[in-house]
């Protein structure tokens, strides 16, 4: 039963497969040549895979390794026209004094001296 739970995400493989639950991920191990399934990634992802299937790892691990393995001599590359600017358009410069001065002003301000006088009350 749990050799048959499914990623999150189908892993794709080249050739337009994709490997959908623990058990084509195995599958799809096991069926590499000998020298093939002995390199370091893929002792990996098999030790992730066991762990999954025996609900002792989580499912994204083995998704992970599995992912490392197939990807193990692709060098990655930083493409520069990908890059977005996430700021958007520059704010134009204020003076920082100034609306300083009015929230202090507004916020501290007192009172008239004539407002503080309190009116006698009749009694």
């Amino acid at each position: 039963m749990p050799w048959s739970r499914r990623f999150e995400d189908p892993i794709p493989l080249p050739g337009g497969r994709a490997l959908r639950t623990l058990r084509d991920a195995a599958c799809y191990l096991m069926a590499l040549p000998g020298k093939t399934r002995q390199s370091d990634e893929r002792q990996a992802a098999i030790e992730a895979l066991l762990m999954a299937a025996e609900n002792r790892g989580p499912l994204m691990h083995a998704r992970i390794g599995m992912l490392r393995a197939l990807n193990r001599n692709v060098e990655r590359e930083f493409d520069s026209a990908r890059k977005d600017t996430h700021w958007g358009r520059r704010k134009p410069a204020r003076d920082p004094i100034e609306p300083r001065k009015k929230l202090i002003a507004g916020v501290f301000a007192l009172p008239s001296p004539g407002a503080l006088k309190a009116e006698p009350t009749s009694a």
